[in-house]
C-alpha cells in the first residue's frame, strides 16, 4: 500500500533532499548553528536556512504568535532540545497556507509537535535533565533542528517509545484516533 504524504510533508521532504539538512546536524551536543525549515512565502515551499545558537538565557523567539500571556521570556526557566522528529499535521500544513486560525508573522518556522533530547536545561528547571527523551506540543519551531522551550510543554518519553511515534502522539495521532 502507497504510503500517504501530506502536502507539506512533500514540500518539506524535498527541501530537505535537497539541502545539507541532515548531513551537517551534530549529534553529540549543541552546534553555533543548526538548520531550520521556515515559511518564508505562504503556500510556497519551506526554506531550509541556517539559525545562528544563542546561549540559553539570551536565546530570541523567531518572529512567531506565541500568546504573551503564556510563555515567559527566554531566562533560565528553559531547555534546548535536539530534536529528532517532528511530525507534520494539518495545523501546520493550514499555518503555511495562511489559512489557520493563528496566524504568525513571516518569516516562521512551522512544527508544532516534536520528539527529540534535552541537551541543556536552564538553573533553574528541576523537571528534566540533559539526555532526557520528551516530546513537545507548542505553538511552533518544531521543523528545526533544536530549539529552545519551556518544560512545561515537554514530557517525558519512554526508551521503548521511538522519537517517529512520540512526535506524532499529541496532535497527529489524537486526529486519527478520532
Amino acid at each position: 500500500m502507497a504510503k500517504f504524504v501530506s502536502p507539506l510533508g512533500r514540500l518539506l521532504r524535498s527541501a530537505i533532499s535537497h539541502s545539507s539538512f541532515s548531513k551537517s546536524f551534530s549529534t553529540t551536543a549543541k552546534v553555533a548553528s543548526y538548520k531550520a525549515a521556515f515559511c518564508t512565502e505562504l503556500g510556497k515551499p519551506l526554506m531550509i536556512k541556517d539559525v545562528d545558537d544563542k546561549p540559553l538565557g539570551q536565546n530570541e523567539l523567531t518572529p512567531m504568535y506565541y500568546l504573551s500571556s503564556y510563555c515567559l521570556p527566554y531566562t533560565t526557566l528553559k531547555v534546548r532540545i535536539r530534536i529528532r522528529a517532528a511530525a507534520v499535521n494539518f495545523a501546520d500544513i493550514l499555518m503555511c497556507l495562511g489559512a489557520y486560525q493563528e496566524r504568525p508573522e513571516l518569516p516562521f518556522i512551522p512544527g508544532r509537535e516534536y520528539a527529540g533530547d534535552i541537551l541543556e536545561v536552564g538553573s533553574q528547571v528541576n523537571s528534566f535533565k540533559e539526555g532526557d527523551r520528551v516530546l513537545a506540543l507548542v505553538p511552533g519551531e518544531g521543523f528545526a533542528q533544536q530549539t529552545i522551550i519551556e518544560p512545561i510543554n515537554l514530557w517525558k518519553v519512554p526508551d521503548e517509545v521511538s522519537y517517529e511515534v512520540a512526535a506524532t502522539l499529541p496532535i497527529t495521532y489524537g486526529s486519527a484516533y478520532i
